[in-house]
Order: C-alpha cells, then sequence, then structure tokens
C-alpha cells in the first residue's frame, strides 16, 4: 500500500514539475516534418541536408537578439526557417499565444 502511494506521489510530481525547454534546432528535428512535395517528402527536417540551417537555428536559441532577418535564393527554405519554426516554437514548445501579420 506504502509502496503504491510512494508511486502515484512520483507520477504527480513529475508531472507538475516543468519539463526543460529543448533548443530550436532540437525541436526542429523532433518536430518538423516536411511536406508532402519534393525530394525529402515526409521525412523529419535534419540539419544534415543544409548544414547552414543549423547555425541559424542555434543562433535563434542564443536569445541574444530581438529580430531576425533571412535572405537567400529561391527554394533555399527561407519561409521554413524564418517563419514556421519560429512560429511553431513559440506556440507549441514555449506555449505563447502567437499573432501572425503578413502584408496583403
Amino acid at each position: 500500500m506504502k509502496k503504491t502511494l510512494s508511486r502515484r506521489g512520483d507520477v504527480l510530481f513529475e508531472s507538475v514539475l516543468p519539463q526543460p525547454l529543448r533548443s530550436f534546432r532540437e525541436f526542429a528535428e523532433q518536430e518538423i516534418i516536411l511536406p508532402p512535395d519534393g525530394p525529402r517528402a515526409g521525412l523529419h527536417f535534419s540539419i544534415d541536408f543544409m548544414p547552414w540551417t543549423g547555425l541559424v537555428l542555434d543562433e535563434f536559441s542564443r536569445n541574444i537578439y530581438r529580430r531576425f532577418f533571412g535572405s537567400g535564393p529561391v527554394q533555399s527554405g527561407k519561409t521554413l526557417l524564418f517563419f514556421i519554426i519560429p512560429l511553431m516554437y513559440h506556440l507549441f514548445e514555449i506555449g505563447e499565444t502567437v499573432i501572425i501579420g503578413v502584408p496583403k
């Protein structure tokens, strides 16, 4: 009986404790699945495909800049890297309310 109560208490306290936040890189590689068109359709986002994206995501995680601007050639992943991943990270990992504003 005492052992059962102890286990229940452990489960309760584990669920109450805040979970450590993952970095942008960890979140992207574990949660982002690429769209169903293109050569990497349906696969998880991977830094190995374009190594420079890891450097950008690491800079996001450093949390020393207030704004990021990205520029690059067509189909280089700018929207995913600078818009979708930060949006999803703040919405699902941090749990913040997110408001999106885009020009028409």
